[in-house]
C-alpha cells in the first residue's frame, strides 16, 4: 500500500513537470504597448532584448510581443528616431507597457535631405546641417548671415556692404566657366528660382532670418544627385520654424544698431592738394589758369557721401497648439539705412505654418506660407570712386549754380564739361531710383503613412514661388549728371510665378536579422518658371522727330521653362556601422530640343561608421570617425542663353538702333523703318 501511494506521487510530480516543460515556451514571451506622452501609440518602435540580436518593432497599435524573451532575466530596449531610449528590467512581469519622451538632442540630429530626413550620423553623403542660434545671432538682415562663417567649403561673399546688395553664394568654389555657379535654393521644400527678384539685390533677404530653424548644405553629388540637372553648385536646404504641441508662447525680439564707415581712402585735404598745385605748376604758362580754378572750400568729399546709419528690427511671433493643430505665425519689421546717402531698404515680412495631423497621426498636413513687402532705394556706387578724385577745394553747393544748385565743372558755354567727374553728392541726391517687391512662398505638404502598411507612406507637395516687382529711375533735366543728355526717366516692372508638384513614395522597414534597415523612395516632379517683364527708358527734354521724348530702350519679355523630373533612392544600414546609399534622377527641361531634353544623374555612396565597432566602441579618445566614398553625376540647365536657346528668335530694334529705308523722299531724305534682327542661337545645345 506504502508502493501504490509512493507511484502515486511520483506519478503526480511527472505531471507537473511535464506541465511546467510544456508551459515555459508559452510563459517565456514579453508583450506590452507603447506610447507618447501625449497617449498615441508610436508605431515601428524597436524592441530589443539587451544584449542579444533578438527584437521586434511594434505595430499600428504600438503592441509587441517577443516570445524568445524570459520575464525573469530579459531587459528590454526601447528605441525610436526623436524619442530617448529607454532600457527596462522585466523583473517576472510578462507584460511591460512604456511611456517614450521625446529627445531634443536626438531630435536635432536628425537632418532634412533631399525628399526626406535621416540621423547625421547615418548620412554617406557629405552635408552640413546648421541650427539657429537665437541667443548669439547678432544682428541679422538677411539670411545667409546666419549661415556666414559656419559651414566649411561655403564662402559668401556681400557685393559692397550695401543694403540692396546681392550676395554670392559658393560651395566647394565654382563647377563653370560660363555657366551659372550660384547653389540650388529650396525653402521648405519648393526650390527658388535663382534668376532673382527683380528690385532685390538678395532673394534671401524675402526671408525673415528670425522665421529660420536651420539650414541643411548638401556638398558632394552623392548628396545633391537627388535634384539632379540644379545640383551641380551643391544645395542648401532651408527649414522654418512650426509649432508644438506647448502652450501658447509669445517671442518679441527687437535691436537697434548703427553702421559706420570703417575706414576712408587716404587722399590730400584741400590745403595739401593747393600746395601739390602751386609746387606742380608753379613757373608753367598756364600757372594762372590753375590757379583761378582752385577753390577756397575746404571739403572732405567722403565724409559728404557717407553717414552713420541707425537700422532697426523689430520680430513679433506666437506659436502653440489649438484642438489637434499646432500652429506658428510671424510678423516682422526691419530698416537697414546704408553707409553711403540715399541707400536704404525696408522690409515687412509675415509668415504661418499649420502642421495638422489625422487618422490617428497617420496623416499629417504642413501649410506653410512667408509673405514679404520690400522697398528700397539704390545709391548710384559711382559716387565713391567719384568722392576719391574730386577736387577738395570746391565746394558741394553753389547758390549761383543753374544745375540744382551743385557745384559743377562747366566749359565756355556754361554747359557741365561731360569728360570731367560730377559731383559725387549730386550723383546721389539727384537720382532717384527706387523700387517695390512683393513676394510670396508657400506650399502645402501631405504625408499619409498606410493604414494597411505602416511601413509605406505617400507624399505630396504643393508649392508656389510668386513675386511681383516694379520700379523706376529719374534723373532731373538740369541734374549735372544727366544734362548733356536732357535728363532720364526709366520704369519697370516684373512678375514671376513658379509652380512645383511633387509626389512620392516611400517605404522603410527594420529587420531585426543584422538590425538593419532599408528604405526605398520614388517619385515625380514637375516644376514651371514664368516671367513677364517691361521697361521703357526715355530723355525727359530730348525729343525725337515726332516731338516725343526720346526713347533709350524699351521692350516686352515673356520667359517660360518647365522640368519634368523622376528620382528614386535605396537607403540600406546594417549594424550601425555599414551605409549604402543610392540615388538616380531623370530631368527633361524644355530649355533643350526634344532630341537632347534628358539628363539622367545618378549616384552612389557606401560609409563606413568605424567608431561603432567593437574595437572602438569604449574608446576614450575617439567620439566618432566615419569613411565615406561617394560617386556622382550632377548637372546644369541654367547655361545663362534664357530659355530659348536652340530655338531661332528675332528681336526688335529700338530708335536709331538699326533702322532701313525702304523708299526715298526728297522732302524728308526717305522712308526708315525698325528692323528685325536674328539671334543666336543652337539648336544642339546639351546639358552641362
Amino acid at each position: 500500500m506504502r508502493n501504490l501511494k509512493i507511484k502515486k506521487s511520483l506519478l503526480r510530480l511527472t505531471f507537473i513537470f511535464l506541465g511546467l516543460f510544456i508551459a515555459i515556451p508559452i510563459l517565456a514571451q514579453v508583450s506590452g504597448t507603447v506610447l507618447d506622452e501625449s497617449g498615441e501609440p508610436l508605431i515601428g518602435v524597436n524592441v530589443m532584448v539587451k544584449g542579444t540580436t533578438t527584437g521586434t518593432i511594434t505595430d499600428y497599435e504600438g503592441n509587441y510581443t517577443i516570445p524568445q524573451a524570459n520575464p525573469s532575466t530579459s531587459t528590454l530596449t526601447f528605441s525610436f528616431l526623436g524619442y530617448k531610449t529607454n532600457d527596462i528590467a522585466c523583473n517576472g512581469k510578462s507584460k511591460i507597457d512604456v511611456v517614450l519622451k521625446e529627445d531634443q538632442k536626438a531630435l536635432e540630429e536628425v537632418v532634412v535631405i533631399g525628399y526626406g530626413q535621416v540621423r547625421k550620423g547615418d548620412a554617406t553623403g557629405a552635408l552640413v546641417s546648421v541650427k539657429t542660434d537665437e541667443e548669439s545671432k547678432g544682428v541679422t538682415n538677411n539670411a545667409q548671415d546666419l549661415l556666414q562663417g559656419k559651414v566649411a567649403g561655403v564662402s559668401i561673399i556681400n557685393s559692397g556692404g550695401s543694403p540692396t546688395g546681392g550676395s554670392t553664394i559658393r560651395i566647394r568654389g565654382g563647377s563653370s566657366l560660363s555657366a551659372s555657379n550660384d547653389p540650388l535654393i529650396v525653402i521648405d521644400g519648393v526650390p527658388i528660382d535663382n534668376n532673382g527678384i527683380g528690385g532685390v539685390g538678395n532673394q534671401l533677404s524675402t526671408i525673415n532670418p528670425s522665421d529660420i530653424e536651420t539650414f541643411t548644405v548638401l556638398k558632394d553629388a552623392s548628396a545633391t544627385a537627388i535634384y539632379g540637372s540644379r545640383a551641380s553648385n551643391g544645395v542648401i536646404l532651408i527649414t522654418t520654424k512650426r509649432g508644438s504641441n506647448e502652450k501658447i508662447n509669445v517671442t518679441y525680439d527687437g535691436n537697434v544698431s548703427v553702421s559706420t564707415p570703417s575706414k576712408k581712402t587716404a587722399v590730400l585735404d584741400a590745403d595739401e592738394y593747393r600746395s601739390y598745385l602751386i609746387e606742380k605748376f608753379n613757373g608753367e604758362s598756364n600757372f594762372q589758369e590753375v590757379m583761378d580754378k582752385i577753390g577756397n572750400a575746404n571739403t572732405d568729399w567722403q565724409d559728404a557721401i557717407f553717414r552713420n546709419a541707425v537700422n532697426t528690427e523689430h520680430n513679433l511671433s506666437i506659436m502653440g497648439t489649438a484642438p489637434n493643430m499646432p500652429y506658428r505665425v510671424s510678423v516682422g519689421y526691419d530698416l537697414d539705412n546704408g553707409i553711403l546717402k540715399t541707400s536704404g531698404t525696408q522690409r515687412v515680412t509675415g509668415s504661418f505654418a499649420l502642421t495638422p495631423e489625422l487618422f490617428t497621426k497617420h496623416l499629417k498636413m504642413d501649410f506653410n506660407g512667408k509673405v514679404s513687402y520690400i522697398e528700397s532705394r539704390f545709391a548710384d556706387q559711382s559716387a565713391i570712386g567719384t568722392a576719391v578724385m574730386f577736387d577738395p577745394t570746391q565746394p558741394i553747393y553753389d547758390e549761383g549754380s543753374p544745375y540744382q544748385g551743385y557745384f559743377t565743372w562747366t566749359d565756355d558755354a556754361g554747359k557741365p564739361v561731360g569728360t570731367a567727374p560730377t559731383n559725387p553728392v549730386s550723383i546721389l541726391e539727384s537720382t532717384l531710383d527706387n523700387s517695390k517687391a512683393l513676394s510670396f512662398i508657400g506650399n502645402a505638404q501631405f504625408d499619409y503613412k498606410m493604414h494597411f502598411l505602416p511601413d509605406l507612406a505617400a507624399h505630396l507637395n504643393l508649392g508656389i514661388d510668386y513675386s511681383n516687382s516694379n520700379g523706376s529711375k529719374y534723373q532731373a533735366p538740369d541734374a549735372p549728371a544727366v544734362y548733356n543728355y536732357g535728363g532720364y526717366n526709366g520704369q519697370w516692372t516684373q512678375e514671376r510665378m513658379n509652380l512645383l508638384l511633387d509626389a512620392y513614395l516611400q517605404y522603410g522597414h527594420d529587420f531585426a536579422w543584422q538590425n538593419s534597415h532599408f528604405d526605398v523612395m520614388g517619385g515625380y516632379s514637375y516644376q514651371n518658371y514664368k516671367k513677364s517683364s517691361w521697361h521703357k527708358n526715355m530723355r525727359i527734354k530730348k525729343f525725337d522727330d515726332n516731338g516725343d521724348p526720346e526713347l533709350i530702350s524699351t521692350g516686352t519679355d515673356q520667359n517660360f521653362n518647365c522640368l519634368v523630373s523622376f528620382f528614386g533612392r535605396v537607403n540600406y544600414n546594417m549594424l550601425g556601422r555599414y551605409y549604402l546609399t543610392v540615388t538616380v534622377r531623370g530631368d527633361g527641361s524644355s530649355r533643350f530640343a526634344p532630341e537632347n531634353r534628358w539628363g539622367v544623374f545618378p549616384s552612389v555612396a557606401f560609409a563606413w561608421r568605424i567608431a561603432n565597432e567593437n574595437f572602438l566602441k569604449n574608446s576614450k579618445y575617439l567620439s566618432d570617425l566615419k569613411l565615406r566614398l561617394g560617386w556622382g553625376i550632377t548637372g546644369q540647365q541654367d547655361i545663362n542663353q534664357g530659355d530659348y536657346p536652340y530655338i531661332g528668335l528675332y528681336q526688335s530694334s529700338v530708335g536709331d538702333q538699326a533702322n532701313y529705308v525702304i523708299s526715298y523722299e526728297q522732302d524728308n531724305y526717305g522712308n526708315w523703318v525698325p528692323v528685325m534682327r536674328p539671334l543666336a542661337y543652337n539648336p544642339d545645345l546639351k546639358w552641362e
